[in-house]
This record gives C-alpha cells, structure tokens and sequence, in this order.
C-alpha cells in the first residue's frame, strides 16, 4: 500500500505540473501586446489612460497602452531627445513626413511602405486616397515613406483665428478682415480691458506664426519646419527667415507687442498656462484648429462664469500687401512614425495588424470618432445617434465632451482616414464649418505648402547641421525682433550672421536637390 501511495504521490504531482505548465502557458498566449506611445498631449483634453476609448481600444484587440505623456508645447524638443537616446517608443505620434529624413537615414524609424501587404487596411486607404503625387511628395529619396500617412481626399484646412465674438461685439468692434484692423481692434480692446493680453497662441507662436505668415506671403511658424520655403510665382527656393517678407511680418508682430496685444510670455509658456489665461479671459484672439477648438473653450469659459463668452472662427485677414491666405494645407495631413525596433519583435505581425486596425479600418474610425454604441451613441438603421449627455452640433448644452470625457478624437490615438458615417459628420461638424471650408475654396483663401524634397543620404546630413545652427539662431532672433529686445534697423546683421552660418550653402543644396527631384 506505501509502494501504491507513493506512486499515485509522483502520478499526481506530475499532473499537477503538467496542469501548472499548461497553464502558464495559456496565460502566456492571452498576455496583452504592450504597445508604447510618445503622445503629445492638449491641454483641452489632458491625456486619461481611464478614457473609455483607451478601455476599449486595449479590450478590442488585447494590447496594453503605454503611453508616454508630454505637454504639446515640449513635444518637439522631447522627441528630439527621445530619438538621440536610442530608446525610442514604438509610436510617435504628431510627426510629419518632412521631419523624419535624419531619422529614417540614419535606420530609426520603420520603412512603413515596406509592409503595405501586411496592412490590408492601408493598402485599401491608399487606393481610397487615389492621389500618386501625394503619396510620392511623403516618400524619401529611396521611394520608401516612414511614417503611418494621413491624407484628405478633398484638402481644405479649418485651422484659423478665433475672436471673441461677444467681447468684439460689446463693444461695436467689427470683425477684422485685415491685420491693420485686426491691429486697430486690439488695441481698442487693451483700452478697455487694461489687463488682457491680446494675442495668445497654445503652440508657443508656431501656430501663431504659420497664420500670420501666409498673408505676409511667406511662410513661419509649423509652416516653416527648415527655414527654407518655395515661392510658387517664382518657382525658387529662398531661405524664408531672412526675407523681406518676413522682416515686415516681424515688424507687424513688434507693433502689436509694444502696443500690449501679444502675450510677453507667449512664445515660452506652457499649454497649462495658456489655458489658464484663456480662461480667466485674458485672450481675445487666438490660433485653433477648427470649430470644435472654439465649443471647447466656449463651455468651459461659461463653466468658469463667463456665460456669455463665444469664440468665433474668422477668415483669413489680408496683409500688407492685399494677400489673403489661410495657414498652408496639403492633401497630405501629417500622422504618425514608427520605431524601426518593432521589427526585431516576435509579434510584429500583431503589431503591424493593430497599427492597420487603429489607424485606417472602417471600424476604428467609427470607434475613433463616435466613441463606443451604448456609452456615448445608439444606433437606428444608419443613424448614429448621440446620448443626451454628449455635446454635439445639435445639443451643445450636453455635460460631456468627446474627447474630454472619453478620449475621442484625440490626436494620436484617432483614425488616420477622413472615413466618417454621414450622420457622425453632422452631429460633430458645424454646419458652418462646412460652409466655412466652401467659402475657402471659393475664395482663393487657401495657401499651399512647400513641396517635398528627397534628399540623399549626404544632402541630408548637410541640411540637418546648416539647419541645425541656422535654427537656434532664428528661432531666438525672431523672438527678440518681436519682443523689441533686438532692433529691426538691425535687420542687416541678422541677414549676414544667417549667411556666415550657412543660409546660403543650405538654400544651394536645397535647390540641387529640387533640380535633381524634376528631372
């Protein structure tokens, strides 16, 4: 019987490792796929990991979201560093095409059109988007494109100032259609409210400047990633810092300043501060992103106790010289890149079919954009009706946003692809956004970005050390020509540094390259 016992001791602990083993190993099979994220944030609508959207997003496909938070204000200083530490997230969300060639050269990022057969759902948006020039403008000098694209089929940018209405309209002040009236304004307003700031941008100036600079017929700001810029009358590349253009475009941006109607901290301060000074109603005019900027701020501006308050977009003012241009637009709408080390995982396969999923299939865009059915909609036949609770078009006294409250929408988490259900755009688009867009096209309104250069390997590291010295000098150059801590009498001196640090040889190579791209 010992003899028995003892056998039945070994037969049962051997199951029960076998059982162990094999648990383990179904365990092993379910984990989540962690996927990490460089995100830059908005201080509209500060990153939630508990957003209803995230919850889903993880459930859906069983991943893990780690996402790494960073103010938008210090999102293009970050990655910057990010890129040089060699440790680098799997996504990286806001980054252009134009802004990935050192990175893509130097084997960082993931030749993301390698993997087209891979990713059903890309292949199907490419095919959508139907635009060969377009998809060619994003790709490097390999004919390969590095980042996961996001296009509009019919391009038409409702990035613009917003005005408070109500405060313009108090006090009998139009609504400016040129910078010279947009001047006049502000200054009639500082005489009434001695304590608000003017002119306030969420992006440190680079949004600010990207509008500013169009009417000015030139480019600046987010407009301006390298300094130099394509005149399409002309047909020639030019170093766009040093341009007459932009000196009157500073000269502009000074006035305002010594006038009290640009904020002192404006092209330092952080997204949290910014917000805070539009909600103690010290801005009147401010850069945004479309109608849906201007709700946000309206319901929180009444939940601080400005019931009143109502932030209106407006069409682009005429400059100086009668141009009248909105901030450029391509079909081409930025996205997000991807780190070349996702390759070396063992499931990579998993990783690309869930990038394809989130980014550009019909049923993550719906998610993406509507929010989740029985927590933020219904659904009858087609329709896709909003709860009570959410605010929308049609019901903007709703007590929850979107984005806010359930992570919807956001940028870098959102689908790539313009596919939207009819009913979804008219419960979240402005019916004069739509008209708002028509009268653009209309109008002539609309600015061009610069074409895509293709540079090679040596051009490119080239541009990236000009650019890089040329980049610091501007950026704080133009900070002081605004803030009237350098004289524009000095202008000259400026123009000679820029050369002595390579403006001319950046500009040669520039037009080298475009001479070689057309041929």
């Amino acid at each position: 019987m010992k003899k028995i016992s003892k056998s039945l001791v070994i037969i049962l602990t051997m199951i029960m490792l076998v059982l162990n083993f094999g648990g383990c190993a179904k365990k092993s099979d379910d984990e989540a796929m962690k996927v990490s994220i460089l995100f830059s944030d908005n201080a509209g609508s500060p990153y939630n990991a508990n957003w209803a959207l995230i919850k889903e997003v993880e459930k859906l496909k069983n991943v893990k979201l780690d996402v790494q938070v960073v103010p938008a204000s210090d999102y293009a200083a970050k990655k910057s560093i990010v890129m040089q530490s060699g440790e680098i997230p799997d996504l990286l969300t806001n980054t252009w095409a134009n802004q990935v060639h050192q990175y893509a050269q130097q084997g960082l990022l993931l030749p993301v059109s390698d993997y087209i057969d891979k990713m059903p759902n890309l292949k199907k948006y490419l095919e959508y988007i139907d635009d060969e020039a377009a998809i060619d403008d994003i790709c490097e000098a390999d004919g390969k494109f590095y980042v996961l694209p996001a296009f509009e089929k019919y391009p038409v940018g409702t990035n613009a100032f917003a005005i408070r209405k109500d405060i313009f309209d108090q006090n009998n002040i139009k609504v400016p259609e040129t910078y010279d009236e947009l001047f006049d304004a502000l200054v009639e307003l500082k005489k009434i409210y001695p304590d608000s700031l003017g002119i306030g941008d969420l992006y440190n100036g680079k949004l600010l400047m990207s509008f500013v600079a169009s009417s000015f017929g030139t480019k600046g700001g987010y407009s301006l990633p390298f300094g130099y810029s394509y005149n399409y009358d002309t047909k020639e590349w030019y170093f766009a810092p040093t341009s007459e253009q932009y000196k009157t475009l500073l000269g502009y941006m000074n006035k305002l300043y010594n006038a009290g109607c640009i904020d002192p901290e404006g092209f330092t301060q952080d997204s949290a501060l910014f917000k805070q000074k539009v909600l103690t109603n010290k801005y009147f005019v401010v850069p945004v992103f479309g109608y849906s900027s201007c709700v946000d701020y309206n319901k929180e501006l009444k939940e601080a106790g400005f019931e009143n308050a109502n932030f209106e977009l407006i069409y682009p003012m005429a400059g100086p010289e009668g141009i009248r241009k909105g901030k450029p637009t391509s079909k081409y709408g930025g996205g997000l890149a991807v780190s070349s080390t996702v390759a070396k995982r063992k499931d990579f396969d998993k990783f690309l079919e869930f990038i394809d999923w989130l980014y550009y299939s019909e049923e993550a865009a719906i998610l993406t954009t509507a929010g989740i059915e029985g927590v933020t909609y219904t659904k009858s036949g087609d329709e896709y009706i909003f709860n009570e609770d959410i605010i929308t078009v049609a019901n903007k006294n709703g007590t929850k946003s979107l984005s806010k409250d359930f992570g919807v929408g956001i940028n870098g988490i959102k689908t790539l692809t313009d596919y939207k259900p009819e009913s979804v755009e008219r419960s979240l688009v402005e019916e004069k956004e739509l008209e708002f867009k028509q009268n653009m096209i209309d109008q002539n309104w609309v600015d061009k970005d610069d074409p895509g250069l293709k540079f090679s390997e040596e051009q490119n590291e080239k541009v990236q050390l000009l650019y890089t010295g040329l980049n610091d000098y501007t950026e704080s150059m133009i900070v002081k020509f605004i803030y009237g801590e350098e004289s524009l009498d000095n202008w000259q001196n400026f123009v000679d540094k820029c050369k002595q640090l390579g403006s001319d040889e950046l500009i040669e190579i520039v037009r080298e390259t475009w001479s070689q791209q057309n041929q």
